[in-house]
């Protein structure tokens, strides 16, 4: 946010006009506000972060510049030293079905808010030369959370257990994430945290790379150790020039310190500069390519793509044996269900973590190469059997999306608790008809303990 504020500032300074297209992006704050769930089981109505402690120093730094905030988000906040900066600060844990939030959880919606009104008064001091303000030629769109109703089994079976960890066991896979090389007859369940040396890493594999993309490899590796060296000299000169007064001790009091701040970061850096080099080759790119191709036909069973504790968004490959198995297309409605004999589907089902099961059933129609299928139908499924169908297709008039919706007549209740709405033949809407017919609807219990809500407000535990 400093530098993007900073382009504007020294944008109006110079008398240029503004970008036509200017983004601010809070990066993936949604996700990171859920990354530990929503609720605890905790009592206490209050959690106290310590700085340096379980807490990035982020809120502390925010703290340390403006004391206006301490009561203003804060239950209280312990100051200390002569510069009055920040030690602990604590804050208010309200209740949500019966439970605590959680106390990250509650930090960071606290953060996004104290970093958008900084955002705000800092557009408005900007100016122009003829008295305007940033803020006033500023088009600001500020996106609300949907209203997050919490799992407390987030999506684990137990505890201690990852989701991805759970579906692994179930399935017979391994994560290989410990794994320098994989057995012929290795079968990964991976996601985006526990991806195998081979994948996070190939370029420092020799196994896939031919005699030219080795070459490549040597050339990018020379390249980042000369790139980081030119680095460390620039820093080290600039901090004797800086320290020019200690004279013949500089290199003796200064070299070792820098040594020290150097030597644990440089392996990443070393490993980020590579990269670097390397997505700048085509002919290595397309090499990497086609290798963790036959990787992922290969080996890779199953990817979780999905983000915290709410949600899980999984893919597997067509397999007409356990030993032959594609990811060059997706896989139909039944070969999803007959996945692994069944046994993923089960998985999900037994799942404690699992709400409800959303399946494409026309899935195998959406191909790179291929238009988008008119109509789409996804069919929801909870743990207890119910069954709806959900339809989308394009209003060729208007243009809009319109959404289908019933309840399979076989079903003892409504997946979704749609109730009447679902019934029957079922009902059309676009997405704000939906929402104008569901905004006020009363929660209502159904089985599993879950709330019936509005379509924008269901609970993310699937």
């Amino acid at each position: 946010m400093d530098s993007f504020l900073d382009i504007h500032r020294r944008i109006s300074e110079n008398g240029e006009k503004p970008p036509a297209l200017s983004t601010l992006l809070l990066a993936a704050a949604d996700e990171f506000s859920h990354l530990e769930g929503v609720t605890v089981a905790a009592r206490d109505p209050e959690h106290c972060f310590v700085r340096d402690g379980n807490v990035d120093d982020t809120v502390f730094a925010l703290l340390d510049e403006d004391d206006t905030l301490d009561d203003i988000y804060f239950v209280r906040v312990r100051r200390a030293g002569i510069r009055r900066r920040a030690r602990e600060m604590c804050i208010e844990l309200p209740e949500i079905d019966g439970r605590r939030a959680e106390p990250h959880y509650v930090l960071s919606m606290h953060v996004i808010d104290i970093e958008l009104g900084r955002l705000i008064d800092d557009f408005e001091n900007i100016r122009f030369a003829d008295g305007e303000t940033l803020f006033s030629r500023t088009l600001f769109i500020v996106f609300g959370d949907h209203g997050m109703v919490d799992t407390p089994n987030g999506m684990t079976a137990e505890v201690s257990e990852s989701f991805i960890a759970y579906l692994n066991r179930r399935l017979g896979l391994e994560t290989g994430e410990d794994q320098t090389t994989l057995s012929d007859n290795a079968e990964l369940g991976i996601d985006y945290v526990s991806l195998p040396p081979r994948l996070e890493r190939p370029d420092i594999y020799e196994d896939w790379q031919s005699e030219e993309i080795r070459a490549l490899t040597a050339e990018a590796d020379r390249w980042s150790r000369e790139f980081l060296g030119e680095i460390e000299a620039l820093i080290r000169s600039d901090l004797h020039d800086s320290y020019w007064w200690l004279f013949f001790l500089r290199s003796l009091l200064i070299d070792p310190k820098l040594d020290e701040a150097l030597h644990p970061i440089a392996d990443e850096a070393l490993a980020m500069l590579r990269s670097l080099y390397l997505r700048g080759r085509p002919d290595y790119l397309e090499a990497e390519q086609e290798a963790n191709r036959a990787l992922f036909d290969r080996h890779v069973r199953l990817v979780y793509g999905g983000g915290a504790r709410n949600n899980a968004e999984l893919f597997i490959p067509v397999c007409e044996s356990p030993a032959a198995c594609s990811w060059e297309r997706r896989p139909s409605y039944d070969e999803i269900l007959g996945y692994r004999e069944g046994a993923f589907l089960r998985a999900l089902v037994e799942s404690p973590g699992v709400g409800l099961i959303f399946i494409r059933k026309n899935n195998e129609a959406f191909a790179d190469a291929a238009p988008l299928p008119k109509r789409v139908e996804v069919e929801i499924r909870d743990r207890e059997g119910n069954r709806g169908l959900l339809s989308v297709e394009r209003d060729d008039p208007s243009g809009e999306l319109v959404y289908h919706y019933h309840t399979d007549p076989a079903s003892v209740n409504d997946p979704l608790g749609y109730e009447a709405w679902g019934a029957g033949e079922g009902t059309y809407g676009t997405y704000n008809e939906w929402n104008d017919r569901t905004i006020d609807a009363p929660l209502r219990e159904r089985r599993g303990g879950h709330g019936s809500l509005p379509l924008f407000e269901q609970p993310r535990d699937w």
